[in-house]
């Protein structure tokens, strides 16, 4: 239940969040912009808008994620965030991995 009143309550932004959030979207506006300039409408033209959408809208709480987390090592008197143990820099999902599980590059 912890983790449902986290996910589903709203979290005021703190110190310079907004200007954060604010940055994210004036460079998507940009990317936005370029697109819809030099791309004709299609599907494509759609799905990079779309796309693009998604980006801002995950790198939002990415940005508030990330700063909660800096906060917390630092108040502990931490410098550098460590990593799980078995988690070597990857992303959780395995993207960067092969089929055998091996590292490989993107």
């Amino acid at each position: 239940m912890k983790k449902l009143d986290n996910v589903y309550t709203y979290h005021a932004p703190k110190g310079d969040q907004s200007e954060r959030y604010e940055s994210i979207r004036a460079k998507a506006r940009e990317l936005a912009e370029l697109i819809e300039e030099c791309c004709p409408d299609s599907r494509e033209k759609s799905l990079a808008n779309t796309k693009l959408e998604e980006a801002v809208m995950w790198a939002t709480p990415a940005s508030h994620e990330t700063n909660e987390a800096h906060e917390a090592v630092h108040k502990q008197g931490g410098g550098a965030m460590a990593l799980p143990d078995g988690a070597a820099g990857t992303p959780a999902s395995g993207r960067g991995r092969d089929r055998g599980g091996q590292a490989g590059a993107l």
